[in-house]
């Protein structure tokens, strides 16, 4: 019984003790919430249109006596940024109407062919500012029936030149060159 006795009273003791003693502190925590969004362009198009939003919440609690009530303080930030691509270099070029039939706006049928050159039959030539210019400068000419298009620098894109045909010749490959013909 006397064993008995010691071990309450250890026990009572080390309570007192414990409830004496300062408090554990409560953890602190961090909570991060993170969303990216991203639009990537077709290959017609430049590849990096994109678009990025980041929201992040910290919160952090702490508690520093029994009898104090936990304290929260809370943070938002917001951070955005925007990167904009400028208007597609393929507007107006041969790949953006594509290879085959094809009717413009003043509402003639063409048959398209891009990276080919109709040799010979030149009428004349005409600057124009992309391959889609031609087709107005074909029709606005006279006994024009057909165009090959030389892009600025050899390249498909504009300002270039418009060489008008009289003559429909056989179409060669050219890599540098698209052209197109009067449907009949």
């Amino acid at each position: 019984m006397v064993q008995t006795i010691s071990l309450g009273l250890l026990a009572f003791c080390a309570l007192s003790q414990i409830a004496s003693a300062a408090p554990a502190p409560v953890p602190n925590y961090t909570t991060v919430i993170t969303k990216t969004v991203t639009f990537l362009g077709t290959h017609h198009q430049k590849p990096h249109t994109k678009t990025e939003t980041v929201n992040s919440v910290v919160k952090t609690t702490s508690k520093t006596s029994p009898t104090e009530s936990a304290k929260t303080k809370s943070t938002k930030t917001k951070t955005s940024s925007t990167t904009t691509a400028s208007p597609s270099p393929t507007t107006g070029t041969c790949a953006s109407i594509g290879s085959g039939s094809y009717t413009d706006s003043d509402g003639v049928s063409y048959t398209v062919a891009c990276g080919t050159d109709f040799y010979g039959g030149d009428l004349t030539h005409v600057e124009g500012a992309s391959f889609e210019s031609c087709f107005a400068a074909c029709d606005n000419t006279s006994g024009c029936v057909a165009f090959s298009w030389v892009g600025q620098n050899g390249t498909h894109v504009g300002p270039g030149d418009c060489y008008l045909k009289s003559t429909l010749e056989q179409g060669d490959s050219n890599s540098a060159v698209d052209g197109a013909y009067k449907n009949q």
